[in-house]
């Protein structure tokens, strides 16, 4: 019976927000051409310093202010051949002697992307050049970046293209190591969903690694460089990375608390889940970017930190000194994690901070390593259950196949040869069904369903009237069938109430089996009005003891289902139990 997994409200809004994620980004991916024009063709770097700024009022600018930079191309030496600057949510133009020969700009007609994400615009540049005048129009859609700073590079492109990887190639390593250690665990969680069906910690954590790694691989200066036709893509994949990163993250903070603790983690993941789904509902709309809404996700991200701190502080005094060492590591992330917001509002970007994401994966990596090195020792704890599982089927099959009911089953059989051949002929069948039974309860590993038990049940219970006769009553009362339980679980049961129960008594008894469904479990009693025994004195028969402690093995281990046993000396014996809904 495999357990049933029912989606919460934090995991359906969590789908639905990484739905609408998916087809934003598809969208900009085939939509987006932006508008640029070149009116040159490429034919060593320095930067240039010495250039005039003018910042002047426009109502035709999408925040009313315009930057004009200004400057002459005083020297061009013959290995210069471009002209580059780093441009981030600003439309551009640019002049050679009021000609225009680049322009950046939304594409015509876009509805749902005001922004052109991080450009880096290179214009070619020749000797004949020099000495003219260039002239740079900027006009920045959001008010933070008015006073963004340019800076203006010329030389070749290559060497502007390996500048750029050499400073960004610590936080690219880190990404590109990330992403991959990411994919290293969700491999090797859905090989244990598939053939060892532990639980998702493995995956959560993969998935929340290669989040992390491409928000921080698209973050940087030089990613632009290698996709000039799909700048805001980029920058939407690295805004959608954080803000859908953020549930993952939390999951795989919530497995290292107790379970008090996850409703609250559970809030958080639906609260992120709502806002992406709202931002990605207002960026679809048209009424707002998702750079213009990038707040609320640090907002979330700071409140998540904040019950995190609480959460740790509370549980660091009780916890053992594993679990400190990784609350302490997790302690870097988070003041990563606010020096990046911190720097994000003060530079205007946070490229180029990698203390959060060498902190993180460092955290990842332990702690993949804890979690795989948890899922060996269930994966050999298992198999020691396994080999228990099939020792005590056998113990309990070998306890059923008695002699003395070998020998009574088989002599009552006798007797009915000379006086009631037919009803021979049918105990006959309904012994070499039990015996079958038996054996074939040795090929199970998994529940089957209570009517097969019932079955063998009813056999075994037809071969004891058979010998009892009126001696034995039997009364059935099955209100219920549609669930599964490990086989010869109940039926040692039965023969238990029989043997010590019914056969013991002068006056013989009746014996009872009950099945009744609740709203969270099912109930199944076997119950007889025979001898009964103290329960505050050892059972004399270890046998019987052993039997009982092999069910309760068995029934606790494949479905989580309790067995009590109620009895009384004179009154008879009550066995209950109690097997949850929805368990293996």
């Amino acid at each position: 019976m495999k357990k049933k997994h029912k989606l919460s409200l934090p995991a359906i809004t969590y789908l639905v927000s990484l739905a609408l994620a998916f087809i934003l980004l598809l969208y900009i991916g085939i939509r987006e051409q932006p508008d640029i024009y070149e009116a040159r063709t490429e034919s060593g770097f320095r930067q240039i310093t010495d250039y005039t700024v003018k910042k002047y009022s426009s109502k035709e600018a999408p925040v009313g202010i315009i930057k004009e930079y200004t400057y002459i191309l005083d020297s061009v030496e013959k290995e210069d051949n471009c002209l580059a600057f780093y441009v981030v949510h600003q439309y551009v133009d640019v002049y050679l002697e009021d000609e225009l020969i680049y322009h950046l700009g939304s594409e015509d007609g876009t509805k749902i992307v005001k922004t052109t994400g991080s450009n880096w615009v290179m214009i070619p540049v020749y000797r004949e050049d020099q000495g003219k005048k260039v002239r740079v129009e900027v006009q920045p859609l959001y008010d933070n970046f008015v006073d963004w700073k340019i800076d203006f590079l010329i030389g070749s492109k290559l060497s502007i293209f390996l500048d750029r990887m050499e400073r960004d190639m610590p936080q690219i390593a880190l990404g590109v190591l990330a992403v991959l250690t990411g994919g290293v665990f969700c491999c090797l969680a859905l090989y244990h969903y598939i053939w060892k069906k532990f639980d998702n910690r493995l995956a959560v954590l993969g998935i929340a690694t290669i989040f992390v790694g491409i928000w921080r691989l698209t973050d940087t200066r030089f990613t632009p460089m290698l996709f000039p036709g799909k700048p805001t893509l980029l920058l939407y994949i690295s805004f959608i990375m954080l803000m859908i990163g953020i549930v993952p993250l939390v999951k795989v903070v919530q497995h290292q608390f107790e379970e008090k603790n996850f409703p609250i983690f559970d809030a958080i993941c639906l609260i992120a889940s709502v806002s992406c789904i709202i931002q990605i509902m207002l960026q679809m709309l048209g009424m707002q970017d998702l750079r213009q809404m990038l707040g609320v996700t640090h907002i979330i991200i700071l409140i998540f930190f904040v019950v995190l701190c609480i959460c740790v502080i509370g549980a660091y005094f009780t916890r053992n000194k594993e679990q400190k060492h990784k609350h302490g590591l997790f302690f870097m992330c988070v003041i990563g994690a606010v020096a990046d917001v911190i720097a994000y509002y003060v530079k205007g970007n946070s490229s180029r901070l990698l203390f959060t994401l060498m902190a993180f994966v460092l955290y990842v990596v332990i702690n993949g390593i804890i979690t795989l090195a948890g899922y060996m020792e269930q994966e050999a704890l298992l198999k020691e259950q396994e080999k228990e599982l099939a020792e005590s089927r056998i113990s309990i099959m070998m306890s059923q196949i008695q002699p003395h009911f070998l020998y009574n089953s088989l002599n009552s059989i006798y007797h009915l040869c000379g006086k009631n051949p037919q009803l021979a002929q049918q105990a006959i069948n309904d012994f070499s069904e039990y015996l079958r039974g038996n054996l074939d309860s040795l090929k199970r590993k998994s529940p089957v369903p209570f009517d097969v038990e019932l079955k063998h049940i009813e056999i075994y219970l037809s071969l004891e009237k058979m010998r009892l006769d009126e001696e034995l009553d039997i009364v059935y009362d099955i209100e219920t069938k549609d669930f599964m339980i490990p086989s010869l679980a109940v039926q040692p049961l039965v023969e238990n109430a029989v043997k010590y129960g019914i056969a013991k008594s002068e006056v013989g008894g009746t014996v009872r089996i009950a099945t009744k469904e609740y709203e969270s479990f099912y109930e199944i009693i076997v119950e007889d009005d025979g001898i009964g025994y103290d329960m505050t004195q050892e059972p004399s028969d270890d046998k019987t003891h052993i039997g009982i402690e092999n069910v309760k093995k068995r029934l606790w281990t494949m479905c989580h289902a309790t067995l009590t046993i109620e009895s009384a000396a004179g009154e008879g014996t009550k066995a209950i139990i109690h097997l949850p809904k929805g368990e293996e």
